[in-house]
């Protein structure tokens, strides 16, 4: 269709997406094999004088590991832009989240990191219109006006002077309902 412009897909968003999940999950993989292996930062957290929820080390490493493993293939998947690793995402970030407030005490600043680093993800991969983007769709307010001023000449969206007929955009003829809207000269 002449005079309009059709929006690229947010690509770029999607591929930031996975590229966090993929370096939240291997610091979640990082982050469970040293708890499996007792690192004293790890320990000394989890057991001296701060609480966690359930303070198991061995339980939280293999927790975390798989957790890890799990958001690296899904990484991958929204890399793929397949359509179910992106909820995949959505879910996987969603638990991590969760799972991060068991550790605010332990560890505030970095669990508030991650949290607030889960919350972009989930929102861009939410927001992301798969068929839409690879269909392609006319922006409902288009901001090149080339095409705002064909669309003008053509007479898309005025009233015409047979009354309340109104030419749409596909080139159809709506008729329009109630009182004819006064016209000035």
């Amino acid at each position: 269709m002449a005079g309009t412009r059709v929006a690229r897909p947010l690509n770029g968003w999607l591929t930031f997406a996975a590229v966090i999940m993929f370096i939240v999950g291997f610091h979640n993989l990082i982050y469970g094999i040293a708890s499996l292996r007792d690192y004293t930062v790890v320990v000394n957290n989890l057991n001296g004088g701060t609480s966690v929820i359930y303070a198991d080390t061995t339980f939280w490493g293999w927790l975390w590991i798989v957790v890890g493993v799990v958001e690296i293939l899904i990484a991958f998947g929204i890399a793929a832009r397949n359509e179910a690793a992106r909820w995949g995402g959505v879910a996987i970030a969603t638990i991590n989240a969760i799972g991060q407030l068991a550790f605010l005490a332990a560890f505030p600043v970095w669990s508030v990191v991650i949290i607030a680093i889960d919350v972009v993800v989930i929102y861009v991969l939410c927001t992301y219109d798969a068929p839409r983007a690879r269909a392609g769709y006319e922006e409902p307010y288009p901001s090149d006006q080339a095409g705002v001023s064909a669309g003008r000449e053509a007479g898309v969206g005025r009233l015409t002077e047979t009354g309340g007929t109104r030419v749409t955009s596909g080139g159809g003829v709506r008729r329009e309902e109630g009182p004819r809207p006064p016209t000035t000269g």
